[in-house]
């Protein structure tokens, strides 16, 4: 679900005690998400341990639709879980954080994301249109 979800259940919660989520039996469940956007991480606490009983990994993923999927998030049972973060790329994703000249900067640092090599999900042409592609990205072999 989306963080916003999470936050509105957290305030009906916590104004209405009848829609808490301690009113229904949740051990069905194995596996939490959290799509859409950041989540914070009070709403990540609130949501590991009210919705997941701090038994269910939660699985904070960052992509677009432009990245063709996931691109950046934790595999559960090999990831370490931290609350608010999507934590680690994907094998096979070359991310990093860089300054407005497209230096590397260490982690921790604020900067721009970028994914430095291509990856397995990336748009390799313009649907119809592979030419409009070429001369978008490879310019120099036209």
């Amino acid at each position: 679900t989306a963080p916003t979800a999470i936050r509105s259940l957290i305030k009906a919660a916590e104004s209405d005690e009848k829609v808490h989520p301690k009113n229904w039996n949740l051990d069905s469940l194995r596996i939490l998400g959290s799509v859409g956007e950041p989540i914070n991480p009070e709403a990540w606490m609130w949501y590991h341990r009210h919705i997941g009983h701090e038994k269910c990994p939660i699985v904070d993923t960052f992509w677009q639709t432009e990245t063709g999927g996931h691109v950046i998030t934790p595999l559960p049972g090999a990831t370490p879980l931290v609350p608010g973060s999507c934590t680690l790329p994907l094998p096979g994703i070359a991310a990093a954080i860089v300054d407005e000249t497209g230096k590397d900067l260490p982690n921790g640092a604020g900067g721009m994301l970028v994914i430095k090599r291509p990856w397995p999900s990336m748009i390799r042409t313009i649907w119809n249109d592979p030419e409009r592609f070429k001369k978008s990205y490879f310019p120099e072999e036209m």
